[in-house]
Parts: structure tokens; C-alpha cells; sequence
């Protein structure tokens, strides 16, 4: 007997509440995390929130000024 398991291709609104958690989790701080963890996930997150942006063609309705703050706070 085989399952077989259907793929679901995320919403747009899906990956606006993923890029959100994103720009929550950098803007939490480093809290005490160690510096090198820190900048690491930092990098990592900016680098993600970018193509996020430039990825999808975003309708008007998604305000986008949280990320792009997030990545001005964050980008060395």
C-alpha cells in the first residue's frame, strides 16, 4: 500500500506571515544567544528576507516597510 502525499504550493499570504516571523525574530534581538550564532542567523535571515522581496510580485496590500526595515536595521 503506497500513500501518496499531495504537494500544497504556499499562498502569498503564506510567505508575507513566514517573512513577518522573520523580521519578529530579528527585531527580538540577540537576547543571549552568543555573538557568533547571533550575527550567523542575523546574515542568514537577512539574506532570506531579500528574496522574499524580490521574489514575488507583491500586491499593494502587503505593506513591505517592516521588511525592508528589518534588512536596513540588520544588512553589515
Amino acid at each position: 500500500m503506497s500513500i501518496e502525499i499531495e504537494h500544497i504550493e504556499p499562498t502569498i499570504d503564506t510567505h508575507y506571515s513566514r517573512a513577518m516571523d522573520v523580521v519578529n525574530l530579528l527585531n527580538a534581538g540577540q537576547g543571549d544567544l552568543p555573538d557568533d550564532y547571533w550575527l550567523d542567523r542575523v546574515q542568514r535571515n537577512v539574506h532570506a528576507l531579500n528574496h522574499f522581496l524580490t521574489d514575488y510580485d507583491w500586491p499593494e496590500e502587503f505593506d513591505l516597510s517592516p521588511i525592508e526595515a528589518a534588512i536596513a536595521a540588520h544588512e553589515n
